[in-house]
């Protein structure tokens, strides 16, 4: 860093890598004043960094195809750093998100476990057990996105009454 003139301010950028593992970490930095400088500074900065897993993002693909990467979901994939895996070795980065992709037949509550979000794309009309699951995710916390398409456009208006039920459901 550059010596500085009294009433003169300079900018320091610097980087960190976290250790790939959740948990907390003390990050301190410390400027060495040179010995001309007859002013004790504060030269020291610390910050308490938590690493934590990536949150737990489940696809839900409603397309009704037997592969998701011939559907508007391999998009999706593809924006969360759903690599395929034949891909996942070449990118050494950690990922964003922990991305999991299901059929709609599959969503039930234990498909929720570990997830944080919810994105149903294109989904049909849900079965029962699937719209209760949802709904007590959403009221603990869990974040939902729903992406509409054909199939739940033909899925009729009872799909929407269902979901809102009135300003109680979804």
């Amino acid at each position: 860093m550059p010596g500085l003139k009294p009433g003169a301010e300079t900018t320091v950028e610097f980087s960190h890598a976290c250790p790939p593992d959740p948990g907390t970490a003390l990050v301190t930095c410390e400027l060495e004043a040179p010995p001309e400088d007859v002013l004790a500074g504060d030269n020291t900065a610390s910050v308490l960094v938590e690493t934590v897993e990536p949150p737990g993002v489940l696809l839900v693909d409603g397309s009704g195809a037997v592969d998701a990467a011939v559907t508007d979901t391999a998009w999706i994939q593809a924006a969360l750093g759903g690599a395929a895996e034949k891909e996942k070795s070449k990118i050494p980065e950690p990922r964003p998100f922990q991305l999991t992709t299901i059929p709609v037949a599959s969503l039930d509550k234990a498909a929720l476990v570990n997830q944080s979000v919810v994105i149903l794309a294109n989904p049909p009309a849900l079965s029962e057990e699937a719209r209760a699951a949802l709904e007590s995710f959403v009221r603990a916390g869990g974040g939902l996105w729903l992406l509409p398409g054909d199939r739940t456009e033909s899925a009729g208006p009872s799909f929407a009454e269902e979901l809102f039920r009135s300003g109680a459901g979804l």
